[in-house]
């Protein structure tokens, strides 16, 4: 059984005195509002001759009915894209009461969105970007495809380009969520394919070298060679790579990295001073390579993640 919208405060039958127009949610949900308020919030309600007059065609070509008026005599004005709790938790925003709680309930943010760009209220539009912004950013990105999704249908460039950051930062599956009807197959195709592209080329820090060593990898070179194996071939333990000597630290790490970035290609945690530490411990390299690498964990762990970054940034997001 379907619950009935119940109208509180400032917006139900108690501010009569104060009211002076009806807005109707499109399913019909009565809001008893001050067109002043409305007027202050939006340039589209200010510009307006009369708040009577019809504001908005649906998909359909329906109009709002001008002379619809209640039985008290005011005014009433349809709102068709917004239903009663969309349209609540927009007038909650911009009246002077307590703002609605919006962090875990993005299709109510969706349908703000949708309302505050058709009547370009601004203040409404910076509380649903800082929410969309933070639930992006929560938890390792796992709600970045929902924001994404949000962002392309209303052309948030600045939000979907963070959104797509934070995509892949996360490691895990989204499971699914209503939004996801919404995204079109290219969409989906784009976000994934840009993934991809990043891991790829990521992924050539980390892969055995197999014609020249990789430009960003001459910067820590004398890191992740083994030196010894010059000098004391016996004493050392490195692999050969088209003349460099891999110490086996690094051919240990890059295994476990190349996993991380393929899931995760922006995660912080596909390469940490742990992981640096611990491949160093597990692959019984030799005495000088461990020395060498231990003394520097910090800046090394700095050098590679910094690189990992310049080659990300340089892989291309086309927005849908």
């Amino acid at each position: 059984m379907t619950s009935v919208f119940k109208v509180s405060y400032p917006f139900d039958g108690s501010n009569k005195t104060h009211s002076d127009l009806i807005l109707r949610s499109a399913d019909g949900v009565d809001f008893r509002v001050m067109k002043a308020v409305l007027a202050v919030a939006s340039p589209v309600f200010h510009d307006m001759t009369t708040l009577a007059e019809p504001l908005l065609a649906s998909s359909e070509g329906q109009h709002n009915a001008s002379a619809e008026v209640s039985e008290e005599g005011l005014p009433i004005v349809v709102m068709y894209e917004s239903n009663a709790i969309v349209l609540d938790a927009l007038l909650r925003i911009i009246y002077p009461v307590i703002p609605p709680k919006l962090e875990d309930d993005l299709e109510l943010v969706s349908g703000l969105v949708r309302a505050a760009q058709k009547y370009d209220m601004a203040a409404v539009m910076h509380v649903v970007e800082d929410v969309l912004r933070t639930a992006a950013r929560r938890n390792s990105g796992e709600r970045s495809l929902e924001v994404f999704i949000i962002a392309c249908e209303y052309r948030m460039e600045e939000l979907t380009r963070l959104a797509v950051n934070e995509f892949l930062k996360c490691p895990d599956r989204p499971g699914y969520f209503a939004g996801l009807e919404r995204a079109s197959a290219s969409t989906l195709f784009r976000l994934y394919d840009y993934k991809r592209r990043v891991a790829d080329e990521m992924d050539i820090l980390f892969s055995p070298v197999k014609k020249c060593l990789p430009p960003q990898l001459r910067c820590i070179v004398r890191d992740i060679e083994c030196s010894v194996m010059n000098v004391k071939p016996a004493e050392g333990c490195g692999s050969i790579e088209r003349g460099y000597y891999m110490s086996r630290w690094w051919i240990t790490l890059r295994e476990s990295v190349r996993v991380k970035i393929q899931k995760a290609p922006l995660s912080e945690a596909a390469i940490t001073i742990g992981l640096i530490a611990e491949a160093v411990h597990s692959s019984k390299c030799c005495s000088d390579c461990r020395d060498n690498v231990l003394r520097q964990l910090t800046p090394l762990e700095a050098t590679i993640k910094s690189e990992m970054r310049r080659l990300a940034e340089g892989v291309r997001f086309e927005l849908p």
